[in-house]
């Protein structure tokens, strides 16, 4: 093993590791021979044969931003680290060659503090130290030599002190107001990486090794470079063949990846006012995974053996926050008709017209346009995210991978609890609401599809007249949480609290498969209460001696009942059928009392009670108890 870490500059520092793994062979048989024994002792010097070598680097990078006067309220940290692996191959498949993967991964971690932003005025400065009011100075007379009281004055309203005038603030707070964003974050990373079998070096310097072509597989490849490789700026895998490092086995059944994967965070906290917190927050990430058989083979266009990419297939996933608000609280009729359902029945005409027109000399056919019917799968994509996002399908931006994401919120408060005539009665009072949204999908490369020349618009259709795209989706999902939706949590200055809470959730999921909807509802009430008994003194039951103290701990006593309505329903878009498949009402009562023995020791008492009540035939109640007293034991 190696290891090094070093600190290139106070922002600048770099690690490096790397194994080595090897093997001493031996001749078979009975070692009594003096050339056997050379032969141990020379690999002995030599190291062994290797058999693996990994290696990892990292550098990070404290980005001097906040050197400066203007941007010292920005911080920023890069890094960048990489791995590599050399594996040798079977000793009883040599002819395979050897097995070689690099990765790398680079980051960016931003924050920017607003209020060090806001300090910069000195006015905002002075309202971020707070509103004080003046102070009355009192000065400090000596008693006064005669003890005879002095007249008092004819007219009584001389003795009144006069009021000091309230500052006037409105400045102030609506300053204040305007500093409601407090920090602003944002973290990038990309991580890629690619294996290929059939390489035919070993190791030696770095997990490279000398070849009549230079050093192999080259410095870029062992810290993570991904393409671009030599003068021609080839891939590695024709570029690893140019220079004679593969192996021509026909036979190579490994086939060479490539993987990325891009993820990007946001968050902001807004503070409009003292108590009252938002926290947004933002991401997307996106991964892709590409492989291929590249071996030696016949090439009949060339009429020779030679190196050749055979059957590559790419697959990945994509999935951002979303904002489905204006939908979500949609009533479903007693036929189960959704309205939001119907709107993306007919955003269909419109996505299919502005398909149509980034798609040129493309005829329309009845109220579809050619190659973007109504079950195209960009024309109910499209129309499914207008639809569900309450936005207008004609400017709808129509890309499959979005490159901003929408904003997710926390909503939470707990000013009421400060104010004076709630404070004597309330200890805490707290209000809060979020909300989160996604889309996702996951796809897989379309070996029929064919682009045009700028590689954007599909030029082949399929048996329906549609076109094949690169991107072959099976479903678009949309998940939706309202947890909670709307939440009181109060604590009385008695030790009593209790909450109530409000939850919804929504599951989408379009299949171009089928050409169906299937959404999934849910909404949860939810009435608890506590209690926290101080200082309960109970009797020992493991000791008998009655001068011996009783036990004296806190009885935490609490309670949960919720109403759960869950109701699934499958929509047909070619046939527009609604069919509920599966719901159900689910009553659920919890209670339990913690009392801590001892340090180390808890008692429980429980009592869990659910019912089950289904909306459909098809489905029969069901009801379930579960209690009882257990007793945990810490060993820490």
């Amino acid at each position: 093993s190696y290891d090094m870490k070093y600190d290139i500059a106070k922002s600048l520092k770099l690690d490096f590791h790397a194994d080595n793994n090897s093997r001493v062979l031996e001749p078979q048989g009975a070692i009594d021979t003096k050339a056997e024994k050379d032969s141990i002792r020379s690999n002995l010097l030599k190291g062994g044969s290797n058999v693996m070598y990994t290696q990892r680097t990292k550098v990070d990078y404290t980005v001097p931003i906040n050197k400066f006067p203007l941007t010292d309220w920005i911080t920023a940290n890069a890094g960048y680290s990489t791995d590599y692996k050399w594996t040798r191959a079977l000793y009883s498949a040599d002819t395979l060659g050897n097995f070689i993967q690099n990765g790398n991964q680079k980051t960016l971690n931003m924050q920017a503090n607003m209020l060090t932003l806001y300090n910069k005025v000195p006015f905002l400065k002075k309202v971020n130290q707070g509103i004080k009011k003046k102070e009355v100075a009192q000065k400090k007379g000596k008693s006064p030599k005669s003890s005879i009281p002095k007249t008092p004055p004819k007219n009584p309203a001389d003795t009144l002190k006069k009021k000091e005038k309230k500052p006037f603030l409105l400045p102030q707070y609506f300053a204040r107001s305007l500093m409601m964003l407090k920090n602003v974050s944002a973290n990038i990373t990309n991580s890629e990486g690619m294996s290929l079998a059939g390489y035919n070096e070993s190791t030696k310097f770095f997990g490279m090794d000398t070849s009549t072509n230079g050093l192999a597989p080259g410095p870029g490849f062992v810290f993570g470079q991904q393409s671009g490789f030599g003068p021609r700026r080839q891939e590695f895998t024709d570029y690893a063949a140019t220079q004679g490092w593969l192996v021509k086995a026909g036979t190579m059944n490994t086939p060479f990846t490539k993987n990325q994967t891009i993820n990007i965070t946001g968050r902001a906290n807004i503070e409009p006012m003292p108590g009252f917190k938002i926290e947004l927050t933002a991401n997307r990430n996106k991964s892709k995974n590409y492989s291929e058989f590249f071996r030696w083979s016949y090439d009949s266009a060339l009429a020779m053996d030679t190196f050749m990419h055979q059957s590559p297939t790419e697959s990945g996933n994509f999935s951002m926050s979303f904002v489905t608000w204006k939908t979500a609280f949609e009533k479903i009729k007693d036929n189960y008709e959704s309205d939001a359902f119907n709107t993306f029945l007919k955003n269909r005409e419109v996505i299919s017209q502005q398909l149509a027109n980034d798609n040129k000399n493309i005829g329309q056919a009845g109220n579809y346009y050619q190659g973007y019917g109504a079950t195209s799968q960009a024309t109910m994509m499209y129309a499914f995210l207008s639809a569900y996002s309450g936005k207008n399908p004609g400017n709808y931006p129509l890309s499959t991978f979005p490159d901003i994401p929408a904003p997710n919120w926390r909503i939470t408060y707990d000013g009421l609890s400060k104010i004076k005539p709630l404070k004597k009665i309330f200890k805490t009072i707290t209000l809060s609401h979020a909300y989160r949204s996604s889309y996702s999908f996951s796809y897989t490369n379309n070996l029929k599809s064919k682009l045009n020349k700028n590689g954007e618009t599909p030029t082949e259709r399929d048996v329906n007249g549609n076109f094949m795209f690169y991107e072959q989706i099976n479903s678009v999902s949309i998940a939706e949480q309202l947890s909670p939706l709307l939440k009181v949590d109060v604590s009385l200055q008695n030790s009593l609290q209790f909450n109530v809470e409000i939850k919804k959730d929504r599951n989408l999921a379009l299949s171009f498969a089928n050409n169906q909807l299937t959404e999934v509802n849910g909404k949860e009430l939810v009435f608890g209460t506590g209690y926290r008994w101080k200082n309960l003194e109970l009797k020992n039951p493991f000791k008998k001696d009655k001068n011996k103290k009783a036990i004296k701990s806190d009885l935490n006593l609490k309670m949960d009942f919720s109403i759960r309505q869950n109701l699934t329903v499958i929509r047909k878009v070619v046939e527009q059928v609604t069919q509920p498949t599966a719901g159900q009402t689910i009553y659920s009562l919890k209670t339990s009392a913690d009392y801590m023995i001892t340090q180390r020791i808890t008692a429980r008492l429980f009592y869990d009670w659910l019912l089950t009540n289904p909306r459909i035939s098809t489905s029969f109640k069901s009801s379930n108890t579960n209690a009882g007293v257990s007793i945990r034991f810490s060993l820490t």
